[in-house]
């Protein structure tokens, strides 16, 4: 069951809207809520063309829709006028505007104009874009309008909307006529000459077109006219002769022509014998491949992914040969045994066939339903086929995937393994920190005893104080050179492609500590300082650094001889 929407379309009345509705005019009426079922039970007792004529108050932003009691006629329309895309709206309160009217028909469809009414403008004239949306405009008839839920009678009024007989819809539809049939014009076939009365002209011109292959056709259907009304007397005679001699000289041309598609035909079968036998030698080699691939000496030095893809194909190309018995040979014991006898057997299938195919050609026996099977059955095979090889080449594509999967597995094992040497150096990079600040102490302490030594006791103490102090600074000197080294390290290490110096300091300042870097020619200097950690290399009018730790104490060298192991 439906009833009309605000855009005039059909939606679905289901019992739950009804009931709904049902609540809000009992709350309006003042009814008890206990009065709802009985209510709701009379409504679906009512008729389907009842609850198809419930129509609902329309709300828009200017004005309110009230729709008419359900016992009021709806009045009488005009007759459709061919094409009308018009609708007359009379009945308009006297304060409507024109922006007011285009809110309330844009619901129904496309406006493409609106033009008011001259004297009291209590009617106006709608135009749509289409023929089809003046049937929703139709619904609305019998609504009454209230501008801002007034009552007052400048503000209301009762809308009747009608089809409107405009010199614009006539125009239109009349042009959309005369296109239509200019079309079918067009498109009509035209009607064939008939033949009329002979002439002595007009059998000059057909004896000219006799003799030309082109107009051949038309020419001789106006001989077979004249010749089966009786148009031979004595005086035509020999013009009629003339005529008859043409067209039996055509006879050596249409033979001449069927000798030419004969041996057009006769090539086209040996270019395909001759592409079949390259079919075979080809499909062969490829099994060669297959077979040569699965020795041990080769299949051992190939990967897990890449003997399951091996593998893969030469199943894929198996069913492939399966599937075309006609054209490859079964592959049993050696290739190349088999490609000569099935080369012979193919061979001689071909000359047979030739002969039979000719002899058919000779005698024209061949039934129109055979051929028509035939074609469908080679356009069924070749749909077949051509559905395999995609879904093959789909399989193929899932190998593929599979074999990346594979390699990035083995790219985050080899990252783990990365991770793990860069913790290690990083434990010798504190090693050597330790054995730097070891040796400064025993450089102070030497230092100290020649002091003693040369200048007294006096002059040990300030050089003692002085030392200290040196040292000190050396030392958070150095460590913050080590700390600084271990953290362009480990983020050199993450980028074997290198980067830049302008790069390197921006990842510096990500880093709060207070040191002695606080330009970009700070950590060059720094970087330079350290040639067997940090190299530095141009490529592309760029400068970019790179870390040569595992490369500087031999560690590729020993990594890829374990590998080897």
């Amino acid at each position: 069951m439906t009833m009309p929407s605000i855009t005039g379309s059909t939606s679905d009345f289901s019992k739950i809207d009804f009931m709904a509705n049902f609540n809000e005019a009992a709350v309006a009426a003042g009814l008890p809520p206990g009065c709802m079922e009985t209510l709701t039970q009379f409504a679906f007792a009512a008729p389907i063309s009842a609850v198809r004529d419930y129509k609902q108050i329309i709300q828009l932003q200017s004005c309110f829709l009230y729709p008419p009691p359900p016992t009021t006629q709806p009045r009488a329309t005009r007759e459709r006028p061919p094409g009308c895309k018009t609708a007359f709206v009379g009945g308009l309160p006297e304060n409507i505007t024109e922006p007011m009217i285009l809110e309330i028909f844009s619901k129904c469809g496309e406006v493409e104009s609106i033009r008011m009414g001259t004297g009291k403008k209590n009617f106006c004239h709608v135009r749509f874009r289409s023929v089809e949306m003046i049937d929703n405009a139709l619904l609305l008839s019998g609504y009454r309008i209230k501008i801002a839920n007034q009552s007052e009678p400048e503000n209301t009024g009762r809308m009747h909307v009608d089809f409107a007989d405009a010199r614009n819809d006539q125009y239109d539809w009349q042009m959309i006529q005369r296109s239509k049939r200019a079309m079918e014009d067009a498109l009509r076939p035209p009607s064939p000459v008939r033949p009329g009365s002979y002439t002595d002209h007009e059998g000059a011109e057909v004896l000219e077109k006799l003799k030309s292959e082109d107009s051949f056709a038309v020419a001789v259907e106006y001989l077979i006219h004249w010749l089966d009304k009786g148009e031979v007397d004595h005086l035509t005679g020999g013009k009629f002769y003339s005529m008859i001699q043409t067209a039996f000289a055509q006879t050596k041309h249409i033979v001449d022509a069927k000798e030419e598609l004969c041996r057009e035909l006769e090539e086209i079968k040996q270019k395909f014998s001759m592409r079949q036998t390259w079919f075979q030698e080809q499909m062969v080699n490829i099994h060669k491949v297959f077979a040569a691939a699965l020795h041990k000496r080769c299949w051992d030095h190939f990967t897990k992914a890449q003997r399951k893809s091996i593998q893969t194909w030469k199943d894929n190309f198996q069913q492939i040969k399966e599937s075309l018995p006609e054209y490859v040979p079964s592959v049993v014991g050696q290739p190349d045994d088999i490609n000569l006898l099935d080369m012979d057997v193919q061979d001689s299938d071909t000359d047979e066939m030739e002969e039979i195919s000719s002899k058919r050609y000779k005698t024209e026996e061949v039934s129109t339903v055979e051929i028509n099977d035939k074609v469908i059955d080679n356009k069924n095979t070749a749909e077949y086929r051509a559905l395999k090889s995609h879904n093959e080449e789909l399989q193929i594509l899932v190998e593929a995937m599979k074999n990346e999967i594979d390699l990035i597995r083995v790219d985050r094992a080899s990252l783990d393994g990365k991770k793990s040497e860069i913790q290690s150096l990083q434990k010798t990079i504190r090693g050597l920190q330790t054995q730097l600040l070891n040796l400064q102490r025993e450089k102070s302490q030497l230092i100290k005893k020649q002091v003693v030594n040369e200048n007294g006791d006096n002059e040990i103490n300030e050089d003692e104080k002085s030392i200290n102090e040196s040292s000190t600074n050396n030392l958070k000197s150095n460590q913050s050179q080590m700390l600084w080294v271990c953290i362009l390290a480990k983020y050199l290490s993450v980028h074997p492609m290198g980067v830049t110096i302008d790069n390197l300091w921006q990842y510096t300042r990500c880093f709060n500590i207070n040191d002695s870097i606080s330009s970009i020619d700070d950590l060059d200097k720094l970087l330079s300082d350290f040639p067997l950690i940090f190299s530095q290399r141009t490529a592309t009018s760029e400068t970019l650094w790179n870390f040569i730790g595992f490369s500087s104490v031999g560690f590729e060298e020993s990594s890829s001889n374990d590998e080897t192991s």
